[in-house]
């Protein structure tokens, strides 16, 4: 592994189609698990991006927990 820093600039501007969004939204609704785990990912740039790998590993132990369950 490197210690090479990339720059702020060198890493790319990642979009969510919108249209994605929302039939995950549809998909989720009713579904309080998956809506907190939409809503956790929205909130994302809220997060000190130091915590984004700890907030991304949560977010998706509890999508496999909310999947698991099956009910909604």
């Amino acid at each position: 592994m490197s210690d090479e820093q990339v720059e702020p600039s060198a890493v790319p501007n990642v979009r969510i189609d919108d249209d994605l969004l929302s039939r995950a939204r549809a998909a989720a609704a009713g579904h309080p698990g998956l809506e907190e785990a939409l809503n956790r990912l929205d909130a994302l740039d809220d997060v000190d991006l130091d915590e984004h790998p700890a907030e991304f590993e949560a977010i998706h132990q509890a999508l496999r927990a909310a999947l698991a369950d099956g009910s909604p």
